[in-house]
């Protein structure tokens, strides 16, 4: 992402310019050097939270800096995935920030943000469906729609969790995890997947990966039924 600026734009224009794109660049280096390190780390100890500290302020710096610029180019798919990603970064950590069983102005108000992030996408994916290639800024319109239902359900996560007034154990966790976990995959995605397509497929790996550990999780997390004893008389009569 590279806000084109004229070669006679003041200095301080053009200077903010290359700063937003250093910046942009080495936040999402950051981002996916410790996020990696923190999906792979042991959860909870001094390497993952410290990893995730910095993964966190990666992608936050990242998202905000592309959700404020893209709209300059214009490239409005790289605004909503970058709201998209600050969004997803932020209720991810709040998710453990918050005390247990509580919730707060933020998850009060960060579903309108999901749900605007949600509108963008599936709006631009319905102008991209009726375009001749299908494209809508150069990403298909299926990518886009797909984003679009990944607010969606982020949304509904959030509605859910606001009625049964906040969310403890498992259910805590697994927030944390799938929404982070979800950042980093849409990161790498982001700079690999396009040169997977046109160079080597085997790119795509690392977006796998994470995808795959995700979902190992939150089935690890995910409530057990109980079961049910075998009445004692059950057992008599066989």
């Amino acid at each position: 992402m590279i806000v084109h600026i004229g070669p006679d734009a003041p200095l301080v224009i053009r200077a903010t310019a290359d700063g937003l794109l250093v910046a942009h660049i080495a936040a999402a280096f950051v981002g996916l050097l410790s996020g990696s390190v923190a999906i792979l780390a042991r959860k909870g100890g001094r390497t993952h939270r410290i990893a995730g500290v910095a993964f966190t302020w990666g992608m936050l710096t990242m998202g905000g800096v592309a959700a404020v610029t893209a709209p300059l180019i214009p490239q409005w798919v790289s605004a909503f995935e970058g709201l998209f990603i600050v969004y997803l970064t932020a209720t991810g950590w709040m998710a453990l920030k918050r005390p247990p069983g509580q919730v707060g102005g933020f998850e009060r108000w960060a579903p309108a943000v999901g749900a605007a992030v949600a509108a963008g996408f599936l709006g631009l994916a319905a102008r991209g469906l009726g375009a001749p290639d299908g494209r809508i800024y150069g990403e298909p319109f299926q990518v886009v729609a797909l984003y679009g239902v990944a607010a969606l359900v982020a949304v509904v996560c959030d509605l859910r969790m606001l009625h049964g007034g906040g969310l403890v154990g498992g259910r805590r966790l697994a927030r944390h995890l799938w929404r982070l976990s979800m950042v980093l995959a849409l990161v790498w995605s982001a700079v690999a997947v396009p040169k997977a397509v046109r160079v080597a497929p085997f790119l795509v790996l690392p977006t796998l990966i994470v995808l795959a550990m995700m979902i190992r999780w939150l089935v690890r997390l995910a409530p057990r039924r109980p079961v049910r004893p075998v009445p004692s008389s059950s057992i008599a009569a066989a």
